[in-house]
């Protein structure tokens, strides 16, 4: 497992940190689907954590945004290549 942690801030958000590099990413669940805030530095670490939003809003991933263009942020991006 490359999640070091998940945090429940509220019940529709939930802050994941990477275990490697301890980069944060952010999910939002509205209604129409789950927000991202920045991807992970893997698509390994991307995968494992789309399928850890699902399994806690059942919900896809359906918009990414990304706070800056560093690859700590961004390389997981192609794993939500439908958002």
């Amino acid at each position: 497992m490359s999640i070091r942690s998940i945090q429940r801030i509220r019940e529709n958000i939930l802050v994941l940190q990477e275990k490697s590099w301890r980069v944060n990413m952010t999910a939002v669940k509205t209604h129409d689907g789950v927000v991202i805030v920045d991807s992970f530095p893997s698509p390994f670490d991307a995968h494992i954590a789309r399928e850890t939003i699902f399994e806690e809003f059942n919900k896809e991933v359906t918009l990414v945004i990304n706070t800056h263009h560093h690859y700590d942020h961004v390389l997981g991006n192609q794993v939500f290549d439908k958002a």
